[in-house]
């Protein structure tokens, strides 16, 4: 017979589990025009929240989440893309910031689709476009919205993305080429892009978007699960410390 503490621990280990595989993580790379030097592999992990099976999207295309698995999560929008020549294509992150959708001083928007009104994401929003030539480096701030949100990502003159991935707190404005919005309560959710801050060196406005990371955050429950699994463990091995 199974003793009643150890089916205890497996029972809630399952539902744990079970509740974890939930927070599905759904990762789009936009290649813009950088062709194979922009796309990712399904084995590839980029990201500030590393992941594999990135895809490659285009407007509408059916998406799989990091363990390759279908996802009903679609993005539309109607947006040209672009290239950052003075990136390199080594690494899957470099190959991640390499390409993406160009949006100037005019607001662009994207849509994601098919989610849950009752689940919790966090967005993850990829934004470093081409700021600079051999004699014209430029600053430029691009500001995206999600739900009333407004975060402005700054990219510093001649500053291109070289493997670090460094975060703007949503809802301010600062140097960086990646932010984080939470949102819940909608089974859709509109990002809004604008150009909106440009050097007068060259007073051109960009607002690019390299990718979106979409992640659902395990409700509080599972979290007291886990914990409640940790606690058991833990209690058990102290038990078994004294005994010995």
């Amino acid at each position: 017979m199974i003793p009643a503490k150890s089916l205890l621990t497996a029972t809630l280990a399952g539902l744990a589990l079970s509740a974890a595989a939930s927070a599905a993580l759904v990762s789009i790379n936009f290649t813009g025009n950088a062709g194979a030097n922009g796309s990712l592999s399904a084995s590839d992990v980029a990201g500030a929240l590393p992941a594999a099976n990135w895809n490659n999207a285009t407007s509408g295309s059916a998406l799989v989440d990091s363990t390759g698995a279908a996802s009903a999560l679609t993005v539309t929008y109607n947006i040209g893309g672009w290239s950052n020549q003075f990136v390199g294509a080594t690494t899957a992150n470099e190959r991640l910031m390499k390409g993406y959708l160009d949006i100037n001083q005019n607001t662009a928007t994207l849509t994601l689709n098919n989610l849950s009104a009752s689940q919790t994401y966090q967005i993850y929003l990829y934004s470093d476009g081409e700021n600079t030539s051999a004699a014209v480096p430029a600053v430029r701030t691009g500001t995206f919205t999600i739900g009333g949100v407004a975060t402005g990502i700054t990219d510093l003159a001649g500053a291109q993305f070289s493997g670090a991935f460094t975060p703007v707190t949503a809802g301010t404005t600062g140097a960086g080429n990646y932010t984080v919005f939470t949102v819940t309560g909608s089974t859709s959710y509109t990002i809004s892009a604008q150009g909106t801050a440009a050097d007068a060196i060259d007073n051109v406005f960009r607002a690019p978007i390299n990718g979106l990371q979409v992640v659902s955050v395990p409700e509080a429950g599972t979290a007291s699960l886990l914990g409640a699994c940790g606690l058991l463990a833990l209690t058990r091995r102290r038990r078994g410390n004294s005994a010995s």
